[in-house]
């Protein structure tokens, strides 16, 4: 049997078919191959070169007129991006259409459309979302619920305070934790007595949240259950 070299061509090969077989495996696959690798290479830095950071307005776009999947998963977006304020949009139109797309999602049976929308508008601290979100405040759901108490304590309007001291005593431990944390936002007597008694509320997390926040405020009535959870 004949030997063969390290191209696995026998060592009798003719030298000159031996470089026509190297020429035609360097012309039909090596340079091709090389070709198809640079042109992918330039088409990936195009497309990073030209592609555009997505905007609030884009995710509202989404949640107005996406499918099932792409609605809450926009409203996702959108309650992360506005979290950044350089990132918030505040002309009167982009807040009218966020409001009355909140609205709308009254209707939806996905949940976490109108969770994260509530989310959004909390996060941009944006008083005039308050009366919005104050109106949800007798929403039967209690994830809803507790996201819209979360975005009124983060807006701190004083219009919300009275209602929100209302939902103190909600059956609901968690709907009287996130009211703790809430009113932890807001200052005055009418608060710190609200808190104090948060302190003897069966729920540990709500007792922890309600002496954090009178710490807060210098009041070091939850002292003891500080040192106790620690």
């Amino acid at each position: 049997m004949a030997k063969k070299n390290s191209e696995n061509l026998p060592n009798d090969f003719p030298a000159e078919k031996k470089s026509l077989f190297k020429v035609v495996i360097h012309s039909f696959f090596v340079v091709p191959f090389i070709i198809a690798i640079f042109g992918v290479l330039i088409f990936l830095m195009l497309r990073i070169l030209t592609i555009e950071p997505r905007t609030a307005q884009d995710y509202l776009h989404d949640v107005k007129i996406g499918g099932t999947t792409k609605r809450w998963q926009g409203a996702f977006e959108l309650s992360k991006i506005l979290s950044n304020p350089k990132m918030i949009p505040r002309e009167e139109r982009f807040v009218n259409d966020l409001i009355s797309t909140f609205e709308y999602s009254e209707k939806e049976k996905d949940n976490r459309i109108r969770i994260y929308l509530a989310l959004a508008m909390g996060r941009t601290k944006d008083i005039r979302y308050a009366a919005t979100l104050e109106k949800t405040l007798k929403a039967e759901n209690d994830e809803i619920l507790t996201a819209v108490i979360y975005s009124l304590g983060m807006i701190n309007s004083p219009t919300s305070l009275e209602q929100l001291l209302r939902l103190f005593e909600h059956e609901s431990a968690r709907v009287r934790h996130q009211v703790v944390v809430a009113l932890g936002n807001y200052a005055g007597n009418q608060v710190q007595t609200v808190l104090k008694q948060a302190l003897n509320d069966p729920e540990p997390n709500v007792r922890w949240d309600a002496a954090i926040a009178l710490a807060k405020q210098k009041d070091d009535s939850g002292r003891r259950i500080l040192l106790d959870l620690m």
